[in-house]
């Protein structure tokens, strides 16, 4: 019996999955080094031992073989370890020419492992279809031309959140550097909501002189002061009345109109310049900002009563810097969209691509998207290179670690191969190595061929 366990012993060292092996008496005659490893147990600890005892001394929870002995057929059960760990066991009985039972050979998977990828995955799945409920009415509502890239999760958490918050009225406070995207946020803001039928104003409180913002916010009497209208004029809130105001740039509101502002918000009523009578409104108050409001508080240079009236809920847009995951969304949305308006078909090589999600991009979405435009009306070729962008390489194979070097220098081989041969195969081909373990390189070094091709 010793004999022909040492002979078949070599194949099941070889195993990656655990085999323990029992006499017809329950008597533990063999386990193979998977199944030390899985249970963390040793040898000395099973070898000699019935099944039975293996249960009353704590060291398993059950035994299988007792069941496979009884049922004289393949069982399977979960089995505990006094080490902690638990194993999916599957005994299978072994007969001789007689029909007598020789050995029950036991093999053992680690579900501890499977348990965790399952509750991972289980919530995996809870906050995608979290996100999927909270955009569905992107898809369901009409949203005019709002057309924002999401494809990393710091986007789509927030708009998520943006969704959220489309359904109530309290005033939004959108924060971010220039060029992030804050009117397209505030416009998502509006026509998600139920105002999105009603009026959207849009006021930019830097771009309008002191003397006049007054007036176009809150609009003036017939007389109310020289060459004014001779029937008056409405200003941005009533306009807004039964939609939403934008206030961009509300950084820049002069002081004393930030007062007159707070008693608008605090009794959602306007009275326009030489008038006597206030208007009533009903309105929904979004403001953006690339200003530390906070810190214009501290300076008295932003009233304190009023940022607390309108930071009721901030939203923060990351700068594109520290999204990369929608720079190559964003090349492709607005390259087709010039594409489509000049009947072209341009595009930008993988290396090109790869300088622009390097590049820093200190003017974010803006500068990106003018950057692209320019270079589509000023190149002539039909691919747009590395050599025609206006920034230089931002990561130079002469810095970081040997490593770091060596990483880069693999970067741009796999990025020519991709560039020249099209397809994941023939690039692989090309160089030499399978195409799953380009696929894994690309993984590595953070190539998104997947995202280039679609």
């Amino acid at each position: 019996m010793k004999t022909t366990i040492e002979q078949v012993k070599p194949f099941f060292e070889a195993c990656q999955e655990g085999i323990y092996i029992a006499d017809h008496n329950l008597v533990s005659l063999y386990v193979n080094k998977a199944y030390q490893r899985l249970t963390e147990m040793s040898p000395t600890e099973l070898i000699g031992k019935k099944t039975t005892q293996l249960v009353e001394e704590g060291i398993i929870s059950e035994s299988v073989c007792k069941l496979v002995l009884e049922s004289r057929s393949e069982k399977s059960i979960l089995q505990k370890f006094k080490s902690g760990k638990l194993l999916l066991v599957t005994g299978t009985p072994l007969f001789d020419d007689q029909q007598q039972l020789k050995y029950i050979v036991v093999t053992a998977r680690d579900v501890t492992e499977l348990n965790r990828l399952k509750n991972e995955l289980a919530e995996t799945k809870k906050r995608s279809e979290m996100y999927l409920r909270e955009l569905s009415n992107l898809k369901s509502q009409s949203i005019r031309n709002v057309e924002i890239i999401a494809e990393s999760p710091e986007m789509k958490e927030l708009l998520a959140t943006a969704c959220r918050i489309a359904q109530v009225d309290s005033p939004v406070l959108i924060l971010g550097e220039s060029g992030v995207g804050k009117e397209i946020l505030a416009k998502f803001i509006h026509y998600s909501s139920p105002r999105q039928n009603k009026p959207l104003i849009k006021i930019n409180c830097g771009a309008i002189p002191p003397q006049l913002l007054e007036s176009e916010l809150f609009g003036y009497e017939p007389g109310a002061f020289t060459d004014a209208r001779r029937n008056g004029k409405p200003g941005m809130f009533e306009l807004a009345n039964q939609g939403t105001i934008f206030l961009d740039e509300i950084g820049e509101l002069p002081l004393e109109l930030q007062v007159k502002l707070l008693r608008v918000l605090q009794d959602f009523e306007v009275t326009r310049i030489g008038g006597t009578k206030p208007i009533r409104l009903n309105i929904r108050v979004i403001t953006a900002t690339n200003k530390p409001l906070d810190e214009m508080v501290k300076t008295q240079s932003f009233r304190e009563d009023l940022y607390y009236r309108i930071n009721v809920v901030p939203l923060h847009i990351p700068p594109l810097r520290k999204r990369k995951e929608d720079i190559f969304p964003l090349v492709r949305q607005t390259l087709e969209k010039l594409n489509k308006r000049y009947g072209k078909n341009k595009r930008f090589s993988l290396r090109a691509l790869e300088q622009l999600e390097n590049y820093q991009w200190p003017g974010n979405v803006r500068e990106l998207q003018n950057i692209i435009e320019r270079l589509f009306v000023m190149i002539d070729e039909t691919v747009i290179d590395v050599q025609h962008l206006p920034f230089k390489q931002t990561q130079s194979t002469q810095q970081g670690t040997l490593k770091e070097q060596l990483e880069m220098v693999e970067k741009q081989i796999i990025l020519t191969a991709l560039e020249k041969h099209h397809t994941m195969r023939k690039a692989a081909q090309a160089l030499g190595i399978d195409p799953s373990t380009l696929t894994r390189k690309c993984q590595k070094l953070k190539i998104n061929w997947h995202i280039l091709n679609n």
